[in-house]
């Protein structure tokens, strides 16, 4: 499959999908066309053409044609001038299923946006329904689908209603050059736009009532954008695409909500599908926003009197709607400055120390320098060290503004070792990584008692292992 975050039917043959709700409810959409949607425009001697992989179907193809009027445009009627396709489906769940059908251009397109237009249609039989007035193609809106490169566009957006069956919307798609071109100056001669169709079932854009949330998170349920996509990692290590409609996190059994980042982001899974661990570049934990009980008023005067006031923290997740909690005294709730300063209802972190992508050594990772590519962020890869505040802070600030990464904050870290020591974590000591290779995703097994050393059985002794064979 191609294309980010949302499940893509491209139209690369009959295609067949089946898209899981809530409960045992699924809808299937199938195409009826074969080939790729290649919409091609060249301007000058203006051809239109549809190019097709398998040389059985039928596109666009207009040949020695030139700029003309909406209502020309719009007139287009033989086979070499439109693009018929269907999208079939059966809902068989109570809920609605959204798609949205998209023009992707191409990035070797020379001819401007501004120079097409493109016009929809809804077919049944003879009769055509106009959907998407001639409009200029520029002017489509950008797609949630790939924020990166801004080549995608929503042209329409419709949906099969529940308990449907036997779903068919037929569509006629039209291409030409807009009226009143100027070629005299050669800006749009010898030019070409190339644009494919795809239609997805959009499983990132569902009814909002369909979407799993939990209640005791009282609305701090996890925020996904852009790039993140949302998973679940099984007791084996393997990460599948998480199904947003089911349950794919549990704060009360201690099961927190995961987010990956791709390496190649034109990729997108099924719900349910694998992950490989190949095509993952950074993993991500949600930390929802929460109050918690002030126990004590923190004048300590060791570790053992640390030890000794040791205790479980009590949560409870609050809403950024509410009034924030602002106790000072023991057993009144506070809630955690860390969500208050950017008034958020959550956030995500990095479920493993930041490495250095394509590092083969300890040394190899040991980079003082920015380099926002060489970001990573999984187990079982060398950890990004000797790096100093400053080009810490450089390359996290840059790494997804869209995301509004940085570099944590005391306050941050803070609020998720309070969580991690509440009934919603393991209530365990934190525990430095022990692998001395500083490879990441390692921790000690017991109870550390002494703080880091060379030789104790404390729990935080350095352990020598191998990458992905020893520790744990």
């Amino acid at each position: 499959m191609n294309k980010k975050k949302k499940v893509v039917l491209s139209i690369l043959g009959i295609l067949l999908l089946i898209v899981a709700t809530a409960g045992t409810s699924y809808a299937v959409f199938t195409y009826t066309k074969l080939g790729t949607t290649d919409n091609t425009v060249t301007s000058g001697i203006l051809k239109f053409l549809y190019t097709e992989n398998s040389g059985t179907g039928r596109g666009i193809s207009i040949t020695n044609a030139f700029p003309v009027s909406d209502e020309i445009g719009k007139s287009y009627a033989t086979d070499n001038l439109v693009f018929d396709f269907k999208i079939e489906g059966t809902n068989t769940g109570i809920e609605e299923i959204p798609y949205e059908i998209t023009l992707r251009k191409k990035s070797d397109s020379t001819l401007s946006e501004d120079a097409v237009k493109v016009y929809l249609t809804e077919k049944d039989g003879d009769k055509e329904t106009s959907i998407v007035s001639p409009t200029i193609y520029s002017n489509l809106s950008q797609t949630k689908i790939n924020v990166k490169d801004n080549i995608e566009k929503t042209l329409y957006y419709g949906s099969v209603s529940g308990n449907t069956e036997n779903y068919v919307k037929e569509f006629r798609l039209r291409m030409w050059l807009k009226e009143g071109l100027d070629f005299t100056g050669g800006e749009y001669n010898k030019k070409t736009f190339t644009t494919t169709v795809n239609v997805y079932a959009d499983t990132n854009v569902v009814v909002e009532k369909n979407v799993y949330k939990e209640a005791i998170l009282n609305g701090t349920d996890p925020v996904l954008k852009d790039n993140l996509v949302p998973i679940k990692i099984a007791s084996d290590g393997s990460v599948t695409k998480a199904n947003l409609n089911n349950q794919w996190y549990s704060y009360e059994n201690k099961e927190w909500a995961n987010a990956v980042i791709l390496k190649d982001e034109s990729v997108t899974y099924q719900n349910g599908e694998t992950i490989p661990e190949a095509n993952i570049e950074s993993y991500f934990v949600w930390i929802p926003r929460y109050k918690y009980k002030i126990f004590d008023e923190g004048n300590y005067t060791g570790l053992t009197s640390i030890e000794s006031k040791e205790q479980v923290i009590e949560v409870v997740f609050e809403n950024k709607t509410t009034t924030p909690s602002n106790g000072q005294t023991v057993g009144s709730y506070l809630t955690h400055p860390a969500f208050t300063s950017f008034d958020s209802n959550g956030m995500w972190v990095g479920k493993f120390e930041t490495g250095y992508d394509g590092a083969t050594s300890t040394t190899a990772a040991q980079v003082n320098g920015v380099a926002t590519d060489k970001i990573i962020i999984k187990p079982n890869v060398y950890s990004w060290r000797n790096i100093t505040i400053g080009n810490m802070f450089k390359n996290s600030y840059d790494y997804l503004r869209s995301l509004d990464s940085h570099m944590m904050k005391n306050t941050e870290w803070g609020a998720v070792v309070y969580l991690q020591h509440s009934a919603y974590g393991s209530a365990t000591s934190v525990r430095i990584n022990n692998n001395s290779a500083y490879i990441t995703g390692y921790s000690a097994t017991v109870e550390p008692t002494k703080g880091s050393t060379a030789s104790s059985e404390d729990g935080n002794r350095k352990e020598s292992t191998s990458i992905g064979v020893d520790g744990t």
